[in-house]
């Protein structure tokens, strides 16, 4: 019981309505999927397959973004990525987090919570220099400091 479909199908409807909400009905922001697949990139999950040895594409990927990865193709830690990406992508001016990387690694994590540090100080953390205020819920103590 997961979301249906890709994360880049869910970009595509957020988009659309944003879209639609600012009278800009033929227009695609394609601003929100670079913002993603950039913030996915510096949080470990780049948009380009892996290379091979010899540097050509690997063919053990199956898809060359993790927006197009069914959501049930996605580990915990890819998904809260993913959707934290798609969420910041979207310049909100306020951002509630729930546990935002409570399935991630400490590199992840570590890189996560330096975007994150980064849009609250109007710094280009998918935010397009814009600020962001954070209000994120945790348990984890060494976190809330």
């Amino acid at each position: 019981g997961g979301l249906p479909g890709t994360p880049r199908e869910l970009l595509e409807d957020v988009s659309a309505l944003r879209a639609y909400s600012h009278r800009r009905e033929d227009e695609h922001d394609w601003s929100m999927e670079d913002s993603a697949e950039s913030l996915l990139s510096e949080w470990g999950l780049p948009a380009a397959p892996p290379s091979s040895d010899d540097g050509s594409p690997s063919s053990t990927t199956a898809s060359s973004s993790f927006l197009d990865k069914a959501w049930s193709d996605l580990s915990g830690g890819e998904s809260q990525r993913v959707l934290l990406a798609l969420a910041l992508s979207a310049k909100p001016d306020v951002l509630l987090l729930d546990e935002p990387t409570s399935a991630l690694d400490e590199e992840s994590k570590r890189r996560v919570e330096g975007s994150l540090a980064k849009i609250t100080r109007g710094g280009d953390g998918g935010g397009g220099g814009r600020s962001c205020a954070v209000l994120m819920v945790t348990h984890d103590e060494e976190q809330a400091r």
